[in-house]
């Protein structure tokens, strides 16, 4: 089909359903559509005890994506959502899902724009909400599909994480809130001793853990990386149930691989 200068070709509209609320989201091949791992987040923070404190809060979701969490922020009653993201498609899918949902400047308060983690952030927020990139940099590893290269985070896929981990505090009122989803292919243990030393054991919860089989024709690129990382570090990031996974010391494909994603929730 050839199009026209300033027309645009029509792209499949999604809606996700989160407690009483619909959200419709534009599919941008360059932007990753929610996958259970946000949708499961979103059905944990819609519980009331945690959808009380986005109301009449301000908000930085990182990594926005199609910007289903700021929505949700917003519809939840948020004062001010900041949503943020190194992909400029997600940037422009994001306002195009604001609009799609009927959410415009002046009826609510929000920004969108370019940040890598926190560059560009400047003031401090009530909670902090994030489903960061899990996969290390793998050039090359899904050339046909736009969207991965931005589920990358450098080497172990924690750039991301870690930042978050480490400066998050800095980016939070006293009393505030972060939401992190975290994997167990970027090292759970790793995780869980970042969140005790910057955290305080006292001051972090897990609030979901989920398993999920590994995808044969997404993680493939990456699973020799892990089992590699794994053997030397003996921090389980993907698993088998059926044979001792420090066993195996390359991707089978004839194996059943699992991996686990964790919802982290810590106190400023």
């Amino acid at each position: 089909m050839k199009l026209n200068r300033g027309e645009k070709l029509q792209q499949a509209v999604h809606q996700f359903q989160i407690g009483e609320s619909t959200i419709s989201l534009e599919e941008n091949p360059n932007v990753w559509l929610p996958r259970d791992p946000t949708l499961q987040l979103l059905q944990m923070i819609e519980k009331p005890e945690y959808k009380s404190l986005f109301k009449q809060k301000r908000v930085l979701d990182i990594g926005s994506g199609t910007g289903i969490i700021g929505i949700w922020a917003l519809q939840a009653g948020a004062d001010y959502v900041a949503m943020t993201d190194i992909n400029y498609s997600a940037i422009q899918t994001t306002l195009h899902n604001l609009k799609l949902n009927g959410i415009y400047n002046g009826d609510f308060q929000f920004a969108v724009f370019d940040s890598d983690v926190f560059m560009g952030i400047q003031e401090q927020f009530d909670v902090i909400v994030s489903n960061p990139p899990a996969q290390p940099i793998m050039p090359g590893a899904h050339e046909n599909n736009p969207a991965s290269k931005y589920n990358e985070a450098r080497e172990g896929g924690r750039y991301v994480l870690d930042s978050i981990i480490k400066y998050g505090k800095s980016y939070l009122k006293a009393g505030g809130h972060l939401f992190l989803l975290g994997s167990s292919r970027q090292g759970y243990r790793q995780t869980q001793s970042a969140m005790d030393s910057v955290w305080g054991k006292e001051r972090w919860e897990v609030l979901l853990e989920k398993e999920y089989s590994i995808d044969p024709g997404y993680h493939r690129p990456y699973m020799d990386y892990w089992i590699a990382q794994q053997n030397v570090d003996r921090d389980i990031r993907v698993y088998l149930k059926d044979v001792d996974t420090f066993s195996v010391t390359h991707y089978n494909q004839s194996l059943d691989w699992f991996h686990r994603t964790i919802l982290l929730h810590a106190l400023r």
